[in-house]
């Protein structure tokens, strides 16, 4: 069974700048079912590469809509929208970004009159390629990638402009995942696409073909810390976005591999030494 796989990071900067990009992720993931009611409190750009169930926005009432392959949608803060992903067979794929300034950047204008989001056909991939731009740059610079992604959200905005909202997709010529280079960077890939689950120190050593002695020393050598301390921080880095992006605690739990909401937030607290909770009024309040 193929295992999820996530590109991305989650930036803190201060709040003053505007436009500014606060998460931006690509993924390969299985089923979430259905989901509860999603309302990010800033925008979101969230993006089907392939068929990716159904989503429903405004109110419990609307009418379900599918998401096509190719078709961008653009929620304002605030916006209400579910997802119901069951009827998916095999892997879904997809990117979004996370951002605070749309107002400022014009976006209100790409959202038709009498709607509350936008449907932005893509057949060229041109939006796609640069959201995953925007998360390899967060997957192998983290913080300090901020301003090369930046760059790219701003040069996205500028495209989200031009483009017309549309309610049907076309077929997608896909961005490929590029091939890690380094030692770090190739244990990273594979962990990466296991943040759905749970991994071993010996099935993480048998995937880059070295023993497990060697794969603790090597890694640890290159990136001071061990691989399994790595899953864990990548884990929680998902974690935190997907709050951004608004999910409820017991689906990003699910999401990332832990196995239930309160593990998750004993985990979270730990790490980034305050609450999931904690976490949502400081990003709700425009702190970052």
């Amino acid at each position: 069974m193929q295992q999820s796989r996530f590109l991305g990071f989650t930036w803190q900067e201060p709040p003053a700048i505007l436009p500014r990009l606060m998460a931006a992720m690509y993924y390969a993931r299985t089923s979430a079912g259905l989901s509860g009611r999603i309302r990010p409190p800033f925008w979101v750009l969230d993006y089907s590469c392939r068929h990716c169930g159904l989503t429903r926005v405004g109110t419990p009432k609307s009418p379900w809509r599918e998401r096509l392959p190719s078709v961008a949608h653009l929620y304002p803060p605030g916006t209400a929208y579910w997802e119901d992903t069951r009827s998916v067979a095999g892997m879904m794929e997809g990117a979004w970004v996370v951002f605070a300034g749309g107002d400022e950047a014009g976006l209100r204008e790409c959202i038709p009159k009498n709607q509350s989001y936008a449907r932005i056909n893509d057949p060229n991939g041109l939006i796609l390629a640069k959201l995953h731009a925007a998360a390899v740059v967060g997957s192998e610079k983290g913080a300090a990638g901020f301003w090369e992604a930046q760059g790219i959200l701003c040069s996205l905005l500028q495209l989200l402009r031009q483009l017309a909202p549309a309610a049907e997709g076309e077929d997608l010529t896909t961005a490929p995942v590029p091939t890690p280079g380094s030692f770090v960077k190739t244990v990273d890939a594979f962990l990466s696409g296991r943040v759905g689950g749970s991994v071993s120190l010996a099935e993480i050593a048998k995937a880059v073909h070295v023993s497990p002695s060697t794969l603790s020393h090597r890694y640890a050598a290159e990136s001071g810390r061990s691989p399994l301390a790595a899953f864990h921080a990548m884990r929680l880095e998902i974690a935190r976005a997907l709050l951004m992006q608004g999910l409820k605690l017991d689906a990003v739990a699910g999401q990332t591999g832990f196995c239930d909401a309160y593990h998750l937030s004993k985990a979270f607290s730990r790490h980034f030494a305050m609450s999931p909770a904690d976490y949502r009024r400081r990003i709700s309040s425009g702190h970052g």
